[in-house]
């Protein structure tokens, strides 16, 4: 990445979406951690981070970025809220019927 885009939130946001997309966890969790130090309080990064510990079955780690995501949405980003409520209750349900 060149140097405009190395302290950009969005640039770091996108890296990671497409990590993601192509099945690379490790990258990803890597450019959302950085976008995460550029605005801490933006949910999003909570939110695919926590969609990927989830898809990984660490469900410890997607279940706190869930819930630290969770804080930070406003009452009026109802569609992100809903993600990070389905996430919980995945791992939630996971989690009982690995303990059945």
């Amino acid at each position: 990445m060149g140097d405009v885009y190395t302290q950009s939130f969005d640039a770091w946001l996108g890296l990671g979406m497409s990590y993601q997309f192509l099945h690379q966890p490790k990258k990803a969790l890597e450019a959302f951690a950085k976008a995460r130090t550029l605005e801490p309080s933006n949910c999003l990064t909570y939110l695919f981070t926590a969609e990927i510990y989830l898809q990984i079955q660490d469900l410890d780690l997607a279940k706190k970025n869930g819930k630290e995501g969770l804080k930070l949405t406003s009452k009026n980003q109802r569609k992100i809220t809903q993600s990070f409520e389905h996430i919980l209750k995945v791992c939630d349900k996971t989690q009982r019927r690995k303990a059945a």
